[in-house]
């Protein structure tokens, strides 16, 4: 019996896909709502399973064996052979939300993130944050950055281009 509810779900097989009814019942608002906390429970449920997954491969790279126990993945005495070249192959992560700092801060050897130079420098402190509550020498943990970048003499295209593409543009 429908009482006027819709039913969101995420869908982990494609990226923030969320499929559902609609019910005139349901007032936008409402839907608006249903929406975003289906969201962020799935991002939320994403970033659990990255955090067990960096702490896996980290492990897998470094050490001869790897027993791990999570709420998403269990191994028992796993292999991962050949081992890397490197004596401790670098693991990146790019990252700009607050939980995924903490990961970066805990597991990381290099946080990228897009950016303008204040926005990085804010979340750069936000990461020296996670750092000292993880008990890490924030230095321990490499930088990188990326922008876009686009040669033009004209001043109307690169107002443009400016304002229309998603990321920084130098």
């Amino acid at each position: 019996m429908n009482q006027g509810f819709t039913a969101v779900k995420f869908d982990p097989a494609g990226p923030y896909t969320i499929r559902g009814g609609h019910e005139p019942a349901m007032s936008d608002i409402t839907r608006s709502v249903a929406f975003c906390k289906a969201i962020r429970a799935a991002v939320g449920d994403r970033v659990d399973r990255f955090s067990e997954a960096i702490q896996i491969v980290r492990s897998l790279l470094r050490k001869p064996t790897t027993t791990f126990a999570g709420d998403h993945y269990r191994l028992t005495d796993a292999l991962c052979e050949p081992k890397p070249v490197q004596a401790e192959l670098p693991i990146l992560v790019g990252a700009t939300g607050d939980r995924m700092l903490g990961i970066a801060a805990r597991f990381a050897d290099e946080w990228n993130m897009w950016g303008l130079p204040d926005v990085i420098a804010e979340r750069s402190a936000v990461l020296d944050a996670r750092c000292e509550v993880a008990g890490r020498d924030p230095d321990t943990i490499a930088r990188s950055a990326q922008g876009l970048l686009f040669f033009t003499d004209d001043d109307a295209e690169a107002e443009r281009l400016t304002d229309t593409l998603p990321r920084p543009v130098l």
